[in-house]
């Protein structure tokens, strides 16, 4: 886990002085990555959780999936189903969980589960070829990494992201009723994983699961 924190938009850790987003004058800005943030603009803009998932969906799973002529050399490599997209989202730093009164200060991170023939190496790959294909992408800004979540409580959410409110009511209550306490913050985010593509499937035939993380109650 590195010590200097993680992009305020996308999570991406800072490692480096250099993995910080820029100012107009130069100087490195605290919150955002530069894959985000480069001369005081930010690179990205999606409106809402649609448009977001619909522009990540198929850029991540292109540029995960690998056919077997390209896969020949590398160690392990099995033939497999890309999963579905996931989100962790957030609010600034500091605030925990969602406010779904204000979605255009969500911070949000996509991501897609890979097998574990996919190293550095082969997703640095992987990248590169994408790059090749598509230079218009903002590919740079995917990086690999490992995510254990810890214990959640789920519940699946079917109908517009926009209902998603009440149904986190609904989980919420359920992890208080059986002795657990909400664990949101920072490092743990509320989490999404859609099943459904928003681009195909009618709004109200959406389904989610949403996870949020939680703590015994001692």
């Amino acid at each position: 886990m590195p010590d200097n924190g993680f992009c305020q938009s996308c999570a991406m850790p800072f490692y480096r002085p250099e993995d910080h987003g820029t100012e107009p004058d130069g100087t490195r800005n605290g919150d955002y990555c530069n894959y985000c943030y480069e001369d005081g603009v930010f690179l990205q803009d999606y409106a809402n959780s649609d448009e977001l998932v619909a522009a990540c969906a198929p850029m991540m799973a292109e540029s995960c999936h690998i056919s077997v002529e390209q896969a020949e050399h590398i160690d392990g490599y099995f033939d497999y189903t890309v999963p579905p997209l996931e989100g962790l989202w957030s609010m600034e730093k500091g605030v925990p969980g969602v406010d779904y009164t204000r979605k255009t200060d969500f911070y949000w991170t996509s991501m897609i589960r890979l097998p574990e023939f996919v190293t550095d190496e082969v997703f640095a790959w992987a990248k590169a070829s994408f790059a090749a294909k598509h230079p218009e992408t903002a590919i740079n800004r995917a990086y690999l990494f490992d995510f254990d979540e810890g214990v959640v409580a789920q519940i699946m959410h079917k109908g517009p992201y926009d209902d998603e409110s009440a149904t986190v009511t609904i989980l919420d209550d359920y992890a208080r009723s059986q002795g657990y306490e909400l664990d949101l913050s920072d490092a743990r985010r509320h989490h999404e994983i859609y099943l459904s593509d928003p681009r195909r499937a009618k709004p109200e035939n959406l389904k989610t699961i949403i996870r949020h993380p939680v703590v015994k109650v001692s």
